[in-house]
């Protein structure tokens, strides 16, 4: 499983987040949850202007879909630190498992996700993009969007746990 290094945005927004929090991290674990295959530097930085504090453990998510039907679960998750209570990790699913990112977690040293507050990043298409669209790609997106259940619910993340965090506003694709 890749873990790679973070690269320069990615260490910009993880460092000014951490500086917009300076010492105000509370106890706990708050884990960011980006499945568009990248860490989301943007929503940590989102979330720590908007508090103005993080949880003294931060785990930046992403989730890939292998090659192969099925990933044991022990091998699901592998992690790397990046300093301050910061580390990285890749969730790997095979592509006929049933996603559950809580419990491919709990394989990773010193996190419990059943105590973590789970921060889901949901891209949304923007007005412009959908504008651009062909009529028929629009409603193609559009079914395809009714169909499909939201990411929360989709990696079994618990409903009491989970914050939703926006990139960008949805346009209406009609």
């Amino acid at each position: 499983m890749d873990t790679s290094a973070p690269g320069a945005p990615l260490d910009r927004h993880v460092a000014a987040a951490l500086r917009v929090a300076g010492a105000r991290r509370e106890p706990g674990t708050e884990i960011f949850v980006s499945a568009l295959g990248e860490f989301d530097g943007p929503a940590l930085l989102a979330h720590a202007l908007g508090r103005q504090r993080l949880a003294r453990q931060v785990l930046l998510v992403r989730i890939v879909t292998g090659d192969v039907p099925h990933v044991p679960v022990a091998r699901q998750a592998a992690s790397s630190p990046v300093g301050d209570g910061v580390a990285l990790a890749t969730v790997t699913f095979g592509f006929d498992d049933r996603p559950d990112l809580p419990k491919a977690l709990t394989h990773l040293p010193g996190v419990d996700p059943a105590a973590a507050t789970f921060v889901v990043s949901e891209e949304r298409l923007d007005a412009e993009a959908a504008r651009a669209m062909r009529a028929w790609q629009r409603w193609l997106l559009w079914l395809m969007l009714r169909r499909s259940q939201p990411a929360a619910r989709y990696y079994r993340l618990p409903p009491g746990r989970t914050l939703l965090a926006g990139r960008h506003p949805a346009g209406d694709m009609r």
